[in-house]
């Protein structure tokens, strides 16, 4: 079955939301080195995201190929683990009667972008699982053959 639309559509929200990710990693791990220096805890975040994004990248590809499981494990590591790491923290400042902005370092230089790298996250990531929930998804990860299928079958 040739891949629809929505699904080429969602593995490049996914692309761009994986490229968000290693941009903010680029950006805390820079800022981290600057400030402390290179310390062992600099390289567990570091190896922790790489480990992550790529995953993510794996998945992103079984998901084109018409791999089901693909999709709960995006929809589990970068929508709801991912998402939530980011907006959490803002509901929780929030709540506690504080302006969202009191999250952010105000002389920090980079803040800005560090929204706007989080933002386009959200949306991106939010769009694809969207996208990835569509019927004609449905049909189309139903009719791809699954490599857990015998040849004989």
């Amino acid at each position: 079955m040739k891949v629809p639309n929505q699904v080429k559509l969602s593995v490049a929200l996914w692309c761009a939301a994986i490229a968000a990710g290693f941009m903010e990693t680029f950006l805390t791990i820079g800022g981290m080195a600057v400030w402390d220096g290179v310390t062992p805890e600099l390289w567990l975040d570091f190896g922790f995201r790489v480990v992550v994004y790529t995953m993510a990248g794996v998945f992103v590809h079984q998901f084109y190929r018409g791999q089901a499981w693909a999709r709960p494990g995006l929809t589990a590591l970068m929508t709801v683990f991912g998402v939530s790491s980011i907006v959490l923290p803002y509901l929780f400042t929030v709540g506690t009667g504080m302006a969202v902005n009191a999250s952010f370092d105000q002389s920090d230089p980079l803040a800005p972008l560090f929204l706007a790298d989080r933002v386009f996250y959200v949306l991106c990531a939010l769009g694809a699982t969207g996208l990835m929930y569509l019927p004609r998804t449905d049909r189309f990860l139903r009719s791809a053959p699954s490599r857990f299928q015998s040849a004989g079958r």
